[in-house]
Protein backbone atom coordinates (compact mmCIF):
# COMPACT_ATOMS: atom_id res chain seq x y z
CA UNK A 1 0.00 0.00 0.00
CA UNK A 2 1.41 3.46 -0.96
CA UNK A 3 1.24 5.90 1.70
CA UNK A 4 2.38 10.10 1.94
CA UNK A 5 4.62 10.93 4.20
CA UNK A 6 3.37 13.99 6.65
CA UNK A 7 5.58 16.76 4.95
CA UNK A 8 4.52 15.35 1.58
CA UNK A 9 0.57 15.34 2.29
CA UNK A 10 0.66 19.27 3.86
CA UNK A 11 2.22 19.85 0.26
CA UNK A 12 0.10 17.99 -1.21
CA UNK A 13 -2.67 20.15 0.45
CA UNK A 14 -1.12 23.20 -0.04
CA UNK A 15 -1.13 22.59 -4.14
CA UNK A 16 -4.86 21.55 -3.99
CA UNK A 17 -5.67 25.01 -1.94
CA UNK A 18 -3.79 26.99 -4.57
CA UNK A 19 -5.30 25.47 -7.50
CA UNK A 20 -9.34 25.73 -5.83
CA UNK A 21 -8.26 29.39 -5.61
CA UNK A 22 -6.90 30.17 -8.83
CA UNK A 23 -8.43 33.12 -10.70
CA UNK A 24 -6.82 32.82 -14.23
CA UNK A 25 -8.43 32.24 -17.46
CA UNK A 26 -5.93 29.36 -18.23
CA UNK A 27 -6.44 25.75 -16.37
CA UNK A 28 -2.51 25.90 -15.47
CA UNK A 29 -0.86 28.94 -15.28
CA UNK A 30 3.10 29.01 -14.75
CA UNK A 31 2.87 30.60 -11.23
CA UNK A 32 0.45 27.03 -10.42
CA UNK A 33 3.14 24.70 -12.51
CA UNK A 34 5.93 26.40 -10.26
CA UNK A 35 4.14 24.68 -6.83
CA UNK A 36 3.77 21.50 -8.91
CA UNK A 37 7.62 21.59 -9.21
CA UNK A 38 8.38 22.28 -6.15
CA UNK A 39 6.20 19.37 -5.09
CA UNK A 40 7.67 17.32 -7.18
CA UNK A 41 11.57 18.07 -6.29
CA UNK A 42 12.13 19.58 -9.78
CA UNK A 43 13.04 22.96 -11.54
CA UNK A 44 10.61 22.76 -13.56
CA UNK A 45 6.92 21.53 -14.76
CA UNK A 46 4.85 22.07 -17.92
CA UNK A 47 1.10 21.95 -19.14
CA UNK A 48 0.58 20.76 -22.55
CA UNK A 49 -2.47 20.23 -24.89
CA UNK A 50 -1.55 18.94 -28.20
CA UNK A 51 -3.75 18.68 -31.10
CA UNK A 52 -2.72 15.60 -32.52
CA UNK A 53 -5.01 15.52 -35.85
CA UNK A 54 -3.90 19.22 -36.75
CA UNK A 55 -0.15 18.62 -35.14
CA UNK A 56 -0.33 21.75 -33.02
CA UNK A 57 0.25 22.80 -29.42
CA UNK A 58 -3.31 24.11 -28.55
CA UNK A 59 -1.46 25.85 -25.40
CA UNK A 60 1.76 24.92 -23.20
CA UNK A 61 2.31 26.66 -19.97
CA UNK A 62 5.86 26.26 -18.57
CA UNK A 63 7.49 27.25 -15.46
CA UNK A 64 11.53 26.27 -15.32
CA UNK A 65 13.94 27.75 -12.87
CA UNK A 66 11.72 30.92 -12.50
CA UNK A 67 10.87 31.74 -16.09
CA UNK A 68 7.23 31.45 -17.19
CA UNK A 69 6.27 30.41 -20.79
CA UNK A 70 2.75 30.51 -22.14
CA UNK A 71 2.46 29.48 -25.54
CA UNK A 72 -0.79 29.38 -27.63
CA UNK A 73 -1.27 27.36 -31.19
CA UNK A 74 2.48 26.71 -31.80
CA UNK A 75 2.50 24.35 -34.63
CA UNK A 76 6.17 23.70 -33.60
CA UNK A 77 8.42 21.72 -35.79
CA UNK A 78 7.66 18.60 -38.22
CA UNK A 79 10.99 17.01 -36.93
CA UNK A 80 9.45 17.12 -33.07
CA UNK A 81 6.07 15.82 -33.90
CA UNK A 82 7.92 12.71 -35.93
CA UNK A 83 10.07 12.19 -32.79
CA UNK A 84 7.26 12.55 -30.55
CA UNK A 85 5.85 9.07 -32.24
CA UNK A 86 8.49 7.63 -30.30
CA UNK A 87 8.59 8.88 -27.38
CA UNK A 88 8.74 6.11 -24.92
CA UNK A 89 6.10 7.19 -22.73
CA UNK A 90 3.53 9.15 -25.73
CA UNK A 91 3.80 6.44 -27.81
CA UNK A 92 2.77 4.08 -25.03
CA UNK A 93 0.10 6.46 -24.07
CA UNK A 94 -1.30 6.53 -27.81
CA UNK A 95 -1.37 2.99 -28.00
CA UNK A 96 -3.10 2.62 -24.95
CA UNK A 97 -4.93 5.33 -24.53
CA UNK A 98 -4.26 5.57 -20.67
CA UNK A 99 -3.16 9.09 -20.58
CA UNK A 100 -4.01 9.66 -17.00
CA UNK A 101 -1.47 6.90 -15.05
CA UNK A 102 1.63 8.70 -13.83
CA UNK A 103 4.67 7.42 -15.89
CA UNK A 104 8.45 7.91 -16.61
CA UNK A 105 10.56 6.97 -19.47
CA UNK A 106 12.90 5.03 -17.17
CA UNK A 107 9.17 3.29 -17.02
CA UNK A 108 9.54 1.60 -20.62
CA UNK A 109 13.45 2.29 -21.33
CA UNK A 110 17.00 2.25 -19.64
CA UNK A 111 19.18 5.38 -19.87
CA UNK A 112 21.51 3.69 -22.46
CA UNK A 113 18.31 2.73 -24.59
CA UNK A 114 17.23 6.43 -24.35
CA UNK A 115 20.60 7.27 -25.61
CA UNK A 116 20.15 5.62 -28.46
CA UNK A 117 17.46 7.16 -29.47
CA UNK A 118 16.79 9.86 -32.29
CA UNK A 119 14.86 11.85 -29.50
CA UNK A 120 17.52 12.41 -27.23
CA UNK A 121 20.02 13.44 -28.97
CA UNK A 122 17.79 16.15 -31.13
CA UNK A 123 15.93 17.17 -28.33
CA UNK A 124 16.81 16.33 -24.97
CA UNK A 125 20.80 16.03 -25.27
CA UNK A 126 20.76 19.76 -26.26
CA UNK A 127 18.75 20.55 -23.12
CA UNK A 128 20.64 18.40 -20.48
CA UNK A 129 17.72 16.19 -19.96
CA UNK A 130 17.77 12.80 -18.89
CA UNK A 131 14.76 12.07 -16.78
CA UNK A 132 11.05 12.38 -17.68
CA UNK A 133 8.06 11.93 -16.01
CA UNK A 134 4.22 12.95 -16.93
CA UNK A 135 0.59 12.58 -16.31
CA UNK A 136 -2.32 13.19 -18.22
CA UNK A 137 -5.55 13.82 -18.10
CA UNK A 138 -8.44 12.15 -20.18
CA UNK A 139 -8.35 13.10 -24.41
CA UNK A 140 -10.40 15.96 -24.82
CA UNK A 141 -11.96 17.02 -27.85
CA UNK A 142 -8.69 15.36 -29.70
CA UNK A 143 -6.45 17.13 -27.57
CA UNK A 144 -4.17 15.58 -25.31
CA UNK A 145 -3.37 17.41 -21.77
CA UNK A 146 -0.02 16.19 -20.21
CA UNK A 147 1.23 17.60 -17.29
CA UNK A 148 5.55 17.21 -17.64
CA UNK A 149 8.41 17.57 -15.68
CA UNK A 150 11.80 16.40 -16.68
CA UNK A 151 15.33 16.27 -14.61
CA UNK A 152 19.05 16.18 -15.89
CA UNK A 153 20.24 14.68 -12.78
CA UNK A 154 17.86 12.53 -10.82
CA UNK A 155 14.83 10.13 -11.71
CA UNK A 156 11.58 10.48 -11.17
CA UNK A 157 9.92 7.45 -8.54
CA UNK A 158 7.24 6.28 -7.30
CA UNK A 159 7.04 8.94 -4.56
CA UNK A 160 6.62 11.67 -7.25
CA UNK A 161 3.95 9.39 -9.05
CA UNK A 162 1.55 8.88 -5.87
CA UNK A 163 1.55 12.44 -5.37
CA UNK A 164 0.60 13.47 -9.23
CA UNK A 165 -2.23 10.31 -9.16
CA UNK A 166 -3.43 11.77 -5.93
CA UNK A 167 -3.50 15.28 -7.79
CA UNK A 168 -5.31 14.13 -10.61
CA UNK A 169 -8.66 13.99 -9.88
CA UNK A 170 -8.53 18.16 -8.55
CA UNK A 171 -6.47 18.96 -11.94
CA UNK A 172 -9.35 17.25 -14.07
CA UNK A 173 -12.03 19.34 -11.89
CA UNK A 174 -10.17 22.55 -12.26
CA UNK A 175 -9.71 22.05 -16.07
CA UNK A 176 -13.41 21.37 -16.60
CA UNK A 177 -14.89 24.71 -14.83
CA UNK A 178 -12.30 26.86 -16.82
CA UNK A 179 -14.02 24.68 -19.84
CA UNK A 180 -17.56 25.46 -18.46
CA UNK A 181 -16.50 28.89 -17.64
CA UNK A 182 -14.99 29.56 -21.28
CA UNK A 183 -18.20 28.13 -22.82
CA UNK A 184 -20.31 30.63 -20.48
CA UNK A 185 -18.39 33.43 -21.56
CA UNK A 186 -18.54 32.35 -25.26
CA UNK A 187 -22.16 31.73 -25.12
Amino acid sequence: MRSLSEPDAAALLEVTAELSSLDDARAFPPRFLALVARLLGTDNACYCELDRHNRRAALVCSWSDGAETVLVDDPGEEREWELLASHPVCSRRLASGDWTTPHTISDFVTLRELHRLPLWNECYRPRGIEYWLDMGLPMHHGRSRVFISMDDAHDFGEREKLLLDLLEPQLEQRARVVETTAAAVDA
